[in-house]
C-alpha cells in the first residue's frame, strides 16, 4: 500500500474538489493512468476491519512529475469513496495502489499527427492526464477535445472555464473545447470527423463509447478508450 499526503485542496463548486497530493516515493506512472484509493468506509457486509470501499481516480496531472500528482473528485455518494475523499484536509494522507491502466496512455511508437479527444461526464479527468502527458508534445500537431456532459448543466463537474486551469502542455489562450449535452444528438455532430484524425482517445461512459468505437476504421486510427462506467 502506497500513502500521499494532501497538500493543497482546491473547491470548484459543491460537488467538486482538486486534491493536490505528494508522495515521498515515485509513482511511475504515465499520462492516463489511474490509482485505486482505499477508504475508511467498511463494506456493508464486510469480511474484517481491512475489508473497505475502494474507487479508483484517474492521474489528471503531468507524467513529469512522479511525486507530486494531481485528483479531481466529484462528491457521488458521502457514504463511500467519492465522500471520504471530500472529508479530508490539507495534510491529511490517503492510501492507494498503482498506478494501473497498461493500455490507455501514449506509446512510443504511436504516430505522430492529428488527435481527437473524447470525454464524458467525469472521464475528462482521464483525458487530461493523457493531454498532461510528456508524449502529448511529442505526439500531437492538432487536435480536437469534445466534452460529453449529462445534461446542459455545464457545472456538473469541473467548470468549463476551470479546464484549461488543469492543462500543461497546452497555453491558455490556445485551449480550445466543445461542451456537447447528452441528451442532444451529439453522435452527428462528432461522426463525420473520425476519419480525419491519426488517434482517437475517449474516456467515460461505456455505451457512448461503443458508438464511436463501430464507427472508427481501427485499421486506419489509433484508438484508445477507457471505460469508467
Amino acid at each position: 500500500m502506497k500513502i500521499a499526503t494532501i497538500t493543497k485542496i482546491e473547491q470548484l463548486n459543491p460537488e467538486t474538489k482538486v486534491l493536490y497530493l505528494e508522495s515521498r516515493e515515485p509513482l511511475n506512472f504515465t499520462g492516463g493512468n489511474w490509482i485505486l484509493i482505499r477508504s475508511n468506509i467498511l463494506k456493508e457486509n464486510p469480511k474484517d476491519e481491512n475489508d473497505v470501499l475502494k474507487r479508483s481516480y484517474s492521474i489528471c496531472s503531468s507524467d513529469r512529475n512522479q511525486n507530486k500528482f494531481t485528483l479531481i473528485v466529484k462528491l457521488i455518494n458521502p457514504d463511500h469513496v467519492s465522500g471520504y475523499l471530500h472529508s479530508l484536509k490539507e495534510g491529511d494522507t490517503i492510501q492507494f495502489t498503482g498506478p494501473y491502466g497498461k493500455e490507455f496512455r501514449w506509446f512510443e511508437n504511436d504516430p505522430i499527427g492529428r488527435y481527437l479527444f473524447i470525454a464524458t461526464h467525469t472521464g475528462i479527468t482521464a483525458i487530461l492526464g493523457i493531454m498532461n502527458s510528456k508524449f502529448f508534445s511529442l505526439k500531437v500537431n492538432d487536435f480536437d477535445l469534445f466534452w460529453i456532459l449529462p445534461d446542459a448543466d455545464y457545472n456538473y463537474f469541473i467548470p468549463p472555464e476551470e479546464i484549461d486551469n488543469f492543462i500543461e502542455n497546452i497555453p491558455s489562450y490556445e485551449m480550445e473545447f466543445s461542451i456537447i449535452p447528452e441528451d442532444t444528438n451529439y453522435f452527428s455532430q462528432i461522426s463525420h470527423l473520425l476519419k480525419h484524425y491519426d488517434g482517437i482517445f475517449i474516456a467515460g461512459k461505456k455505451d457512448i463509447i461503443n458508438e464511436f468505437e463501430k464507427r472508427i476504421n481501427k485499421e486506419k486510427v489509433l484508438l484508445r478508450t477507457e471505460y469508467f462506467f
